[in-house]
């Protein structure tokens, strides 16, 4: 598993996709990017692992450096 990593010109085409959106669609926008969200995705994904009898490839969650 990898949390999403886009190049940047991808990124900037994205962000200008919910500027005319409501501010929470917004603000779930801006929060799906901070390491809150991403540790709250890890622990949903290791908890159906367990439940599922898999493993992660790595055995661990692959976090693109910036």
């Amino acid at each position: 598993m990898e949390h999403i990593n886009l190049k940047r010109y991808i990124r900037e085409r994205m962000d200008r996709v919910p500027a005319n959106e409501p501010d929470q669609v917004r603000e779930a926008y801006v929060h799906a990017r901070t390491k809150e969200h991403r540790d709250r995705l890890d622990t949903i994904v290791a908890g159906l692992l367990v439940r599922h009898g898999l493993r992660l490839r790595f055995d661990e969650v692959v976090v693109p450096r910036r």
